[in-house]
């Protein structure tokens, strides 16, 4: 999928894994968290692939592409990057 201007295409987490390899499955906690999977052109630099980023949920189009759970936002709903 080719995203234009300022969109992200984001994969929906719905699984934290710890440091440690454990992993914890807390929908309400990461109910705003996901993975950056494509970047439209014009978007920051400072966002790349595979980062894990936490979003505002307003404006956001969700969809369901091979089970997985997916949503295109503008990447100025993008709040923090997860490190």
């Amino acid at each position: 999928m080719k995203l234009l201007r300022r969109y992200v295409l984001i994969k929906k987490s719905d699984t934290n894994i710890t440091k440690s390899g454990i992993i914890l499955n807390d929908k309400k906690e990461n109910k705003n968290q996901g993975v950056i999977q494509e970047l439209g052109p014009e978007c920051d630099k400072n966002l790349k692939k595979g980062q894990t980023v936490l979003y505002k949920d307003i404006g956001v189009y969700q969809f369901n592409i091979l089970n997985d759970d997916c949503l295109i936002i503008d990447s100025d709903d993008i709040i923090a990057i997860c490190e």
